[in-house]
């Protein structure tokens, strides 16, 4: 359990810290029920397209894979450089420096935890900032929901994660523990910088800080009780939401 917090929460703390400095420059341009629910499509839509690469085009996922990393990664950088004038000259070249290693160094673990993190930094900071609390969390209950249906009931998601696993993709990170790796994906490490960065536009550090913490905590509880324990595969959303919604009632009041 310890080893989870001090490995993912880092990642979301900075992930915060990014989407607390767009949040500053921009505007939220999604907000409202609808919003949420487009972007969940969306991502519906995605999923169903990796699916389809897994089974009949497994070669293309590597091409997808470089591509999702430059353009989440060229975000990153260019908010990380916000405050300089023209980032993107910066960024550009730092993001086709992450996709260079990741081509060179395909087995390497560390090529691959980069360009995993600054990945999730980019797009949790970015939509972080773009959404309003209320399409934030609409987003996040559907995603709970249709995590809870992927792994448990379709178990599709198990498929998908299984062949990441398999050609190694930057779409996960792995916890090494003594019997097994413990895999999370990308998409469940985004969610919390993009609630919690939309929860301080609305009520401030501490909130955002509030809910973030104990949704990583409660994540954190359930893998050591079935994962590292019981060797279970489980949906990560749903102890994330849990946590992080009641994270979020004492500010609420």
């Amino acid at each position: 359990m310890l080893k989870t917090l001090a490995i993912f929460l880092p990642i979301e703390l900075f992930g915060l810290w990014l989407g607390m400095r767009l949040t500053s420059l921009i505007a939220p341009t999604s907000e409202g029920v609808s919003s949420g629910v487009g972007l969940f499509v969306y991502i519906l839509i995605a999923t169903a397209f990796i699916l389809l690469l897994i089974k009949f085009f497994r070669k293309f996922l590597k091409v997808l894979e470089i591509f999702s990393i430059f353009f989440a990664t060229e975000i990153f950088f260019e908010i990380l450089f916000i405050d300089i004038p023209n980032p993107g000259l910066l960024a550009l070249p730092l993001a086709l420096l992450v996709v260079a290693l990741r081509l060179i160094y395909p087995d390497n673990w560390i090529s691959k935890d980069i360009a995993v993190v600054f990945s999730i930094l980019g797009i949790g900071a970015f939509l972080g900032a773009s959404l309003g609390i209320i399409a934030a969390f609409a987003l996040l209950i559907l995603l709970t929901i249709y995590d809870f249906i992927a792994v448990f009931k379709t178990k599709h998601m198990i498929t998908m994660a299984k062949s990441i696993i398999k050609e190694n993709l930057a779409f996960a990170m792995a916890i090494p523990e003594r019997k097994r790796e413990i895999h999370i994906g990308g998409g469940d490490l985004v969610m919390p910088i993009i609630v919690s960065t939309a929860i301080y536009r609305e009520y401030g550090t501490l909130a955002a800080l509030s809910s973030l913490l104990i949704g990583l905590l409660i994540l954190a509880v359930v893998i050591a009780v079935f994962v590292e324990k019981k060797g279970k595969a489980i949906p990560a959303l749903p102890p994330i939401a849990f946590g992080m919604i009641l994270g979020l009632i004492p500010w609420l009041m």
